[in-house]
């Protein structure tokens, strides 16, 4: 039977909030905790992102002394997961191509076009 639990993560930049599976949970026990995690995946749920961290392909671990001596502050202000997003359909072309999505000059028209 799986153990879940969730927790925050971040950089000077930002951070999100993290679902925790198994041991996953020892290793973000301690607050302030120094971790490493390679090959997350951002999920959406109840229209809010959450990081996961497959224990198949990725990685949560503590950090190494090396690591733990770079790190910074948490920017605990800028969480990315109190963000509420909304789902958006964008047209398609028969090839699949977004429609309309041509930056700045907000076509996907040739240059030459008047």
């Amino acid at each position: 039977r799986r153990v879940h639990g969730h927790c925050i993560v971040g950089d000077e930049t930002g951070c999100v909030n993290v679902r925790l599976l198994d041991e996953q949970i020892d290793v973000c026990s301690k607050e302030g905790a120094i971790v490493v995690i390679r090959n997350g995946t951002v999920n959406m749920v109840r229209s809010h992102m959450r990081l996961d961290v497959s224990k198949k392909f990725g990685k949560f671990e503590l950090a190494t002394d090396k690591q733990a001596s770079d790190s910074k502050e948490v920017n605990k202000a800028n969480n990315i997961s109190d963000v509420e997003f909304e789902l958006v359909e964008v047209p398609v072309d028969e090839h699949g191509n977004a429609i309309g999505t041509g930056g700045r000059r907000g076509g996907c028209g040739r240059a030459n076009e008047p």
